[in-house]
């Protein structure tokens, strides 16, 4: 406990190394994730220290306030911890220990008495909320964020660049093996022969078409997909989600995400981000602001990106992003990769997109964009948490 509120209270201090090493830890964590990821998926990652007061989440800074507080400002003690990987439930719980600590208002945020020092807490950044974070506080951040969605949407192989054609199982969970595959078809729109489909036999004799002239008004796909199952809505049934190459390019490519449920003896199709989130960029004095709907988040990625392009020895790039202000309204992706996880006794969806650099194009490419999803138990979706991953 001594040792997690010393690196606490030394979170400003910490060297500026990290920013570079966020940049190289992509590389590093891939390999050994590779031989290691059997042993450390099981593995929780400490959250940044936070603590809950009237429903509101504070986050460490690790400034150390010289100030004095009036014993009439306390507004209470912490009451009770959670587990450092975890996010305070009530008013009065941290995620750091230190049960009787005192703490205050102050300056917009809260200051907490630890070790006979007031330290700053500043609020948990929501959705809209579009204050700038330090190259350090992001560093950090980030570099977690990145491990944890390497080890997210790795954990499943997916085949090279997600190409596969066909594929069998048992995804609704009956004993009795499942074929799914992608397949064309003869059609009368202008300017195809084809259609392209992907259909799911089912062992009981059910079936499941995704057919690409009613889900996208076009008659040809990128020929690949992934098929994934779970009980999303909590019936006790498997949904089935298909990932479908719709054709477009970058990152993974451009892919969509159909979900069905069990209706009756058939199959229909759930309420779902089909093609992901809009995404829009905003680079102004080495800080990119990425936006979706609501949520918003500042990035200082100056640092960070000078030395991705120095190792990648990309200079054009470089010079056209220095000093320049720069918006793309559509810097995302759609769907690239999905990931599904347990959370709170439930099954949720990870959705990836990728995210267009600041040059616009994809090989700039920023990282991505990391939505988590689930489903209620009448079909309908709620985007549960969004982040942004920086992995150029």
């Amino acid at each position: 406990m001594k040792e997690r509120i010393k690196n606490m209270l030394n979170f400003k201090k910490r060297s500026l190394v990290i920013i570079a090493a966020a940049v190289a830890l992509a590389a590093v964590l891939i390999v050994g994730f590779a031989v290691n990821r059997a042993d450390e998926t099981s593995e929780k990652w400490d959250r940044r220290p936070m603590i809950m007061v009237d429903g509101q989440i504070y986050m460490d800074t690790g400034k150390q306030m010289a100030i004095e507080i009036d014993d009439s400002a306390i507004l209470g003690t912490i009451t009770s911890s959670v587990d450092g990987t975890e996010k305070p439930a009530k008013n009065g719980e941290s995620n750091f220990g230190c049960e009787g600590a005192q703490y205050a208002l102050y300056d917009g945020g809260l200051v907490v008495m630890l070790q006979n020092e007031w330290v700053f807490f500043e609020g948990e950044m929501k959705r809209g909320d579009k204050s700038p974070v330090s190259e350090i506080d992001f560093a950090g951040i980030q570099a977690k964020r990145l491990t944890q969605h390497l080890l997210d949407f790795a954990e499943i192989p997916r085949g090279e660049d997600l190409r596969a054609q066909e594929y069998s199982g048992d995804w609704d969970g009956d004993g009795k093996a499942d074929r799914a595959y992608f397949s064309e078809e003869p059609t009368q729109a202008a300017g195809y022969n084809y259609r392209n489909r992907v259909v799911a036999e089912l062992g009981n004799g059910e079936r499941i078409i995704a057919d690409s002239d009613e889900l996208e008004q076009m008659s040809s796909w990128g020929g690949s997909f992934l098929i994934e199952s779970a009980d999303l809505t909590g019936d006790g049934q498997n949904e089935i989600l298909l990932l479908i190459d719709l054709g477009g390019q970058g990152g993974r490519g451009s892919f969509g995400l159909y979900p069905y449920v069990r209706m009756g003896s058939g199959w229909m199709l759930m309420d779902a981000p089909h093609h992901g989130f809009p995404l829009a960029l905003d680079y102004k004095d080495g800080r990119a602001t990425v936006t979706s709907g609501d949520y918003s988040e500042t990035v200082a990625c100056d640092a960070l990106l000078t030395a991705h392009y120095a190792a990648s020895d990309n200079k054009y790039e470089r010079e056209q992003v220095k000093g320049k202000d720069y918006h793309e309204e559509y810097a995302a992706d759609s769907i690239c990769d999905i990931a599904l996880k347990q959370e709170s006794g439930r099954t949720v969806v990870k959705v990836s997109q990728y995210v267009a650099g600041i040059t616009g194009v994809h090989v700039d490419g920023l990282g991505y964009l990391v939505t988590t999803l689930s489903w209620s138990a009448n079909g309908r979706y709620s985007v549960d948490d969004m982040y942004f991953v920086f992995m150029p």
